[in-house]
């Protein structure tokens, strides 16, 4: 399984006051989500989105950065 976010985008005046922060955790919960590895591409999130566990894993064209939260260990097959 993989799962890809396209955008997170929360209105300036709403910034600051855990809105991504619980929309992230939100989506991050959801039981199709859990147990897959995540990845998205950012700009200039990256401090605010490895705060959530994900990990820088390739500068892409355009300044933006790939990002992947693994899949949990317990969702691995050996």
């Amino acid at each position: 399984k993989h799962a890809w976010i396209g955008d997170v985008a929360v209105a300036t005046e709403a910034r600051n006051q855990g809105v991504g922060t619980a929309l992230m955790t939100l989506l991050l919960d959801h039981p199709r989500v859990r147990s897959t590895a995540v990845q998205l591409r950012t700009l200039d999130a990256m401090p605010f989105y490895e705060q959530l566990g994900f990990d820088r894993v390739a500068m892409l064209p355009g300044g933006r950065t790939m990002m992947v939260k693994p899949r949990p260990m317990a969702a691995c097959r050996m």
